[in-house]
């Protein structure tokens, strides 16, 4: 696929693919995931609209997710429509984050090659209630906060969707993140990178990234996402990611 078939396929999947813990709802302009739990933040996946309708729409958004009681972030692709998107959601009070690379790594490539070498970090995908408490004690103390309960029911409820990774020094953990696997996707999706503090620039992100890549390509997915921070972009397009586009998670304040 070039980068258009694969915008259009992730677009594709924006709108309908729905997520394990959420209620997907597909609309003409909109689509949503409203999670199941209402301490779950919900989130609208795609949108497509005339600029003259940004205001109407983004105010039914509000209304909508304030009636059903959840929490909620739009997140927002540089080629979605209307243009300017972003600037239409500041104006009413969202904040928009740091602009993020979205980036895709075909593992059929052979820059695919460099990421196959073996993991030389103490890297163990989360298969109990142990490691899972190591993989949420990372996330709480670099963002001093948590989702054990949404990890702990995607892991009951649909093993096959959700992988949690941990990275340790001596037995701590030291960093995690995780992988989206959808049985109709075209993609795998890498998400949640974290490092304690002490931990850093000591090749964990790129080890984490590894282990999920080596996952994927096991279960014979053939395209990788993740949406990249500046600070990991270069190491990422090193490794043969590509950047598709631009993207930014909005939230209401």
């Amino acid at each position: 696929m070039n980068k258009h078939d694969l915008l259009t396929r992730h677009d594709y999947e924006r709108r309908w693919l729905a997520t394990p813990g959420y209620e997907h709802e597909a609309g003409e302009v909109i689509s949503r995931d409203i999670s199941i739990n209402p301490m779950w933040r919900s989130s609208i996946t795609w949108a497509h609209f005339a600029p003259e309708m940004a205001g109407e729409v983004i105010a039914a958004e509000v209304a909508y997710f304030a009636e059903r009681e959840r929490a909620f972030e739009w997140k927002v692709f540089g080629h979605d429509h209307p243009p300017y998107l972003c600037d239409h959601l500041a104006a009413v009070g969202f904040g928009v984050g740091p602009e993020m690379a979205f980036m895709v790594l075909d593992t059929w490539s052979p820059a695919a090659d460099r990421w196959r070498a073996p993991i030389q970090k103490e890297v163990r995908k989360v298969d109990n209630y142990a490691a899972l408490d190591d993989y949420v004690a990372v996330e709480q103390a670099v963002w001093e906060e948590a989702e054990r309960q949404r990890w702990l029911a995607l892991l009951h409820n649909a093993p096959e969707y959700t992988s949690l990774y941990v990275a340790y020094v001596d037995g701590v953990p030291a960093s995690c993140a995780r992988a989206s696997f959808h049985p109709e996707s075209a993609f795998c999706g890498l998400w949640g990178g974290a490092t304690q503090t002490q931990y850093r620039s000591q090749g964990f992100y790129t080890t984490l990234v590894a282990a999920r890549i080596h996952e994927a390509i096991s279960r014979g997915v053939r395209f990788i996402t993740i949406e990249a921070a500046p600070s990991s972009r270069p190491i990422l397009e090193r490794r043969g990611f590509e950047v598709l586009d631009t993207v930014y998670l909005c939230r209401p304040l």
